[in-house]
């Protein structure tokens, strides 16, 4: 068993409860760790068993720019659904965080993490 892990995935996105928010394009961060067997890659030394880096990305990217959710958990869940619908790997953890949400200073940022796992 292994793990992948991408942390700091950037995107900007319209996800918030207030009007603004849903309007106005924001940073968000995404962390994820995705856990497999990763005995068959490591022998084969070929992409098509493992998980495509590139695809992964892609698909956080499309969920956090081409759609919009009230909620960072709704935002989470919905990564983390994906994920482990689409790849090979057996849980994924993922963490998404708002840096800098209007009307609150002095935070660095606010945070959901989610695990999903194949039963």
């Amino acid at each position: 068993m292994g793990k992948i892990i991408a942390k700091g995935l950037s995107f900007t996105g319209c996800h918030g409860v207030p009007e603004e928010e849903q309007k106005a394009p924001q940073l968000f961060k995404v962390d994820i760790i995705m856990r497999l067997d990763l005995k068959k890659a490591i022998q084969s030394d070929n992409i098509y068993d493992t998980v495509d880096y590139a695809s992964v990305y892609s698909d956080v990217r499309d969920i956090v720019e081409k759609k919009s959710f009230h909620l960072l958990e709704t935002l989470c869940a919905h990564i983390a659904d994906k994920l482990i619908q689409t790849y090979e790997i057996s849980q994924v953890e993922v963490v998404v965080y708002k840096p800098h949400p209007p009307m609150i200073e002095n935070i660095d940022y606010f945070a959901v993490a989610m695990t999903r796992s194949k039963e």
